[in-house]
């Protein structure tokens, strides 16, 4: 059975996902696109990892997804950024 704890984090973390993804529906922007997304599915990943982390049987797992998410969506992030700079396309400037 799931702690008060663990459900207001979870629900915390779906609340940041949905807020990103509309930030990123909204701007027109792609690299402001890539950042809301990146941060918000990190952020809310983070926030649904530590609650199953509190569950003693999800632990290790969660612990191994968790640094996966810590070190490849900043990096996938970062990495898509850069080659749509160096591709010169259209960022969406106006």
């Amino acid at each position: 059975m799931m702690s008060v704890i663990q459900l207001i984090l979870i629900h915390l973390g779906i609340i940041i996902m949905i807020l990103n993804n509309f930030l990123a529906f909204k701007t027109k922007k792609i690299l402001k696109k890539i950042h809301y997304l990146s941060a918000g599915d990190t952020a809310a990943g983070i926030l649904i990892l530590i609650s199953l982390m509190l569950s003693k049987v999800y632990f290790l797992k969660s612990l191994i997804a968790l640094l996966i998410i810590l070190i490849g969506s900043p990096s996938v992030a970062y990495f898509t950024a850069h080659a749509i700079l160096k591709r010169g396309e259209n960022i969406g400037d106006n």
